[in-house]
């Protein structure tokens, strides 16, 4: 127990606690995308199985005389394929129809949600590198209250400028709600002498 100084164990206990958010872990971001594979894989072989007997019935014979009166001719086993729900993740059925259209849509499908993945990874990964507290720059209104002001180039002012710790302009909003006084002395008054 410190007496005089400021105890930081909590601070660091804390700050050690604070992990990387899970979505920011790598491993679990190239399982979602694994399970997202897999659930686009499953659609892919419905879709390629869909289209690869649209293609075939296009390509038939029957399809030739399809619209009379407005209305399609001998397109029930399209509709029935189309309507089959078990036609999700038939993997066999959709390698042996259509190889190329399986794997293409499934390749281009998956390949797709990488740069999300990337951008949750960038969002939630871990900036503390071992390190403790919970430091940050100070804030425009912070340095000013902290430090005190000494005029740009071309004015005097008494003692020594010391470690510049900052540059700013007169005219910074926070500087003339801060500092109004010192706004209107470097700033205005020049201005209003030159005219």
């Amino acid at each position: 127990m410190m007496r005089f100084g400021k105890n930081y164990d909590k601070e660091r206990a804390n700050k050690v606690d604070n992990r990387t958010h899970i979505i920011g872990n790598p491993v679990t971001l190239f399982l979602l995308w694994l399970i997202w594979s897999y659930f686009v894989s499953w659609i892919s072989a419905y879709f390629t199985i869909g289209f690869s007997t649209l293609l075939a019935w296009l390509n038939s014979p029957n399809s030739q005389q399809a619209l009379h009166d407005g209305q399609l001719i001998n397109f029930d086993p399209v509709m029935e394929v189309w309507k089959n729900t078990t036609n999700f993740g038939n993997y066999q059925l959709a390698i042996t129809t259509n190889k190329l259209l399986f794997f293409g849509l499934t390749i281009i499908f998956s390949l797709v949600m990488i740069p999300i993945f990337g951008k949750l990874y960038y969002k939630h990964r871990s900036t503390n590198f071992n390190q403790y507290g919970n430091d940050r720059f100070a804030t425009v209104a912070e340095v000013l209250r902290q430090y005190p002001q000494i005029p740009d180039k071309g004015y005097e002012f008494s003692g020594t400028g010391g470690i510049p710790v900052m540059h700013i302009k007169p005219t910074n909003p926070t500087f003339i709600r801060i500092h109004p006084i010192l706004f209107f002395k470097y700033w205005l008054l020049p201005i209003i002498h030159g005219l």
